[in-house]
């Protein structure tokens, strides 16, 4: 039912099979008791050096236990890793919570990699953006 609720409201975003398979590698789910209780993805855009923080989801059963902190540090230790200079991230509802948990500044979409941007604008969801230095 929340989730019927979530795609009418159009706060998740539709994807094919093909385009999750695709990018299957960039995410990571965080599991308790062999239970799946949230995940982040990790999208890189190497050219630029950038990556995108995205899909960061905690199930209300386990929220407020520091889990969404320790995905988003988890992003950003596998992006240091990657040599990647910036973290991005697209919010419409918890901008407030990356810029106080996550360190994230508040962005333009002009901060996006080309091909991150093009479909930015062509969503018409008009998230806000969010940047974050790692170096």
């Amino acid at each position: 039912m929340l989730t019927k609720k979530a795609v009418e409201a159009e706060e998740l975003v539709r994807r094919t099979r093909a385009a999750i398979e695709k990018n299957l590698g960039d995410y990571f789910i965080f599991e308790t008791d062999k239970n799946t209780v949230a995940c982040v993805a990790l999208h890189v855009y190497p050219e630029q050096k950038k990556g995108e923080l995205a899909c960061l989801y905690v199930n209300p059963s386990h929220e407020n236990h520091g889990i969404g902190r320790k995905l988003i540090q988890f992003v950003e230790n596998r992006a240091k890793e990657q040599n990647l200079n910036e973290l991005i991230t697209l919010s419409t509802q918890a901008f407030t919570y990356f810029q106080s948990k996550g360190g994230f500044s508040a962005g333009t979409p002009d901060d996006l990699p080309p091909g991150r941007r093009e479909k930015y604008d062509q969503s018409g969801r008009n998230s806000k953006v969010l940047v974050k230095k790692l170096k």
